[in-house]
């Protein structure tokens, strides 16, 4: 599963390496990633009910029928959860009519092996720059529906990428999210 995620982010990187051609301004490029893990305590089969014990104390969760391989979870086991998001932004100089395009992909572990499901998307859309307000550290764009929407960046990445933005500059700008989940054998 981390490995679908790394590789759905190797191709956002790829994407923005080989499509940045002789750009003169640099792209924008985030990547966050969020890891959590619990150890399972108690497992009641009956009911579908895990107790696990995690950073903040103990919970119980319920493993509903879209769990697969349940039967292969064991006390001791850990649950590892990772949920990433990565932005990619640069400016392009393409002339062709801007879309948006959302690929998205899944995955499950095989039968008899451990549970463990991945879920991933991205989105990849040209914006044009409506405008800039490095005051308030602001940028007003329209996607490719006509929708204007105004941000204001959190980064100091962001902040910085937006100062490089002019009114009517097009801003190729790819998002990617994803989550996965494993239970991983007890050591």
């Amino acid at each position: 599963m981390k490995r679908a995620i790394s590789l759905a982010l190797i191709g956002l990187a790829t994407t923005l390496v080989t499509s940045m051609g002789c750009a003169a301004k640099e792209p924008f490029v985030k990547k966050d990633v969020v890891e959590a893990s619990a150890t399972i305590e108690a497992i009641d089969t009956e009911n579908r009910l895990l107790a696990l014990r995690g950073p903040s104390g103990m919970a119980t969760i319920l493993a509903g029928p879209e769990i697969k391989n349940f039967e292969q979870i064991q006390v001791g086991d850990e649950v590892k959860v990772t949920y990433t998001t990565a932005m990619a932004a640069k400016i392009t100089k393409s002339k062709d009519e801007a879309t948006t395009q959302v690929d998205a992909a899944s995955y499950t572990a095989p039968a008899g092996s451990k549970p463990g499901a991945a879920v991933g998307a991205t989105i990849k859309t040209t914006v044009v720059i409506e405008s800039v307000d490095t005051s308030f550290e602001t940028v007003t764009f329209k996607r490719p529906d006509g929708y204007v929407r105004t941000i204001a960046p959190a980064s100091p990445e962001g902040k910085k990428f937006i100062k490089t933005l002019k009114k009517g500059d097009k801003v190729d700008v790819e998002y990617t999210e994803a989550l996965a989940i494993s239970v991983v054998p007890a050591k």
